[in-house]
């Protein structure tokens, strides 16, 4: 398999060198589009990763578009058009980064900023741009920053979790998938409610940051942030995969969303985090490990339950293996049963 994997790499870079020669000639201001993901900063540290691809028209999405529409506009977010090894500049402030793209034209600054002036706000905003001979493209983003007045973080899965995808029911989940779109799919009810109260905590304004995980590709970045923008379900930082096929990342790696949580607490090494996750994949097992590997590190774990009573009995196991080291770990049938809980506990208003 290992060498099938890297069989598989090396034909995919020599089909990508034969386009990239015919289609670098092209390239330029303005079909560049710079996709920025949401980053994070903790006191000078700021994470800020993204994207350069060539710019397609996309379909915007309406409720009233059919299966076919819908599926032709996802397989269109999959089939990207990277730009790779071109140098990219971050501006902080008055502060400016420089750094090149990787062969699938992904960027990815952790900088030490000088001035952290800006850290009394939960987002900043933050510029990029690439100059091409013909011109300059340039975007802006958006950073999460923690506040001194923080109490804990969020981190939360988003399929099964926020938005109903039923991840168990491989049919029902391409049809959600691929039959639907960012104005269609539904979010679990409470949800908005709930995580807003969870930015806010005590505090009648968001202070507490939030990050959104999942083992999608970073291809539905826009359609999943589209979707939260529409549900007004609070922005966070997103924590999503690469698909490439290079043997390293080949299909799909159980241990994205371990590694992921382990970045972020160790980012934020004074904050407590809650966690939100469902019964339809692994989470319950991945939070026991991240609970075990950070002791004193996290408030509780929330499992919503999505799935039937043989798949529950093993979740309510862990949660009574969890619950019994000192972190209170729940299987939860709505948004209701962990607002009810963290309000008992004076994490969120009622």
């Amino acid at each position: 398999m290992k060498y099938l994997k890297k069989s598989i790499h090396l034909i995919e870079r020599g089909i990508d060198g034969v386009r990239d020669h015919v289609w670098k000639l092209k390239v330029g201001s303005e079909n560049c589009k710079i996709m920025i993901y949401h980053g994070y900063q903790v006191e000078n540290y700021l994470c800020c990763s993204g994207r350069l691809i060539k710019e397609k028209e996309i379909k915007e999405a309406q409720e009233s578009d059919d299966f076919v529409t819908n599926a032709v506009r996802m397989f269109q977010l999959l089939n990207t058009r990277e730009i790779k090894f071109q140098n990219v500049t971050l501006k902080v402030g008055t502060e400016q980064f420089d750094q090149v793209t990787d062969e699938e034209g992904y960027f990815n600054f952790k900088v030490e900023l000088e001035d952290s002036s800006e850290a009394n706000d939960l987002w900043r905003k933050v510029e990029l741009s690439v100059k091409f001979n013909d011109g300059e493209a340039v975007e802006q983003g958006w950073v999460q920053l923690k506040q001194p007045t923080a109490q804990f973080g969020v981190i939360s899965d988003i399929d099964d979790t926020i938005m109903q995808s039923d991840v168990p029911n491989i049919v029902q989940l391409i049809k959600n998938t691929f039959g639907k779109n960012a104005k269609t799919r539904l979010a679990f009810p409470g949800v908005t409610e709930l995580y807003q109260a969870f930015v806010n905590g005590q505090s009648d304004r968001p202070t507490n940051p939030i990050f959104y995980l999942s083992n999608g590709p970073w291809n539905f970045f826009e359609f999943l942030n589209h979707f939260m923008e529409i549900n007004e379900i609070p922005r966070g930082t997103f924590m999503l995969r690469d698909y490439g096929i290079d043997h390293h990342k080949f299909l799909k790696d159980d241990q994205h969303k371990v590694e992921s949580i382990r970045t972020i607490l160790n980012d934020f090494q004074d904050l407590p985090f809650i966690l939100i996750g469902d019964s339809g994949e692994h989470d319950a097992q991945y939070y026991q490990s991240i609970v075990e590997g950070f002791k004193g590190r996290i408030k509780a774990v929330y499992i919503r339950d999505v799935t039937d009573d043989e798949k529950d009995k093993i979740v309510r196991d862990i949660a009574s293996e969890v619950t019994h080291s000192g972190v209170p770990m729940y299987l939860v049938s709505n948004s209701f049963e962990i607002a009810e809980h963290a309000a008992g506990k004076g994490w969120i208003k009622t």
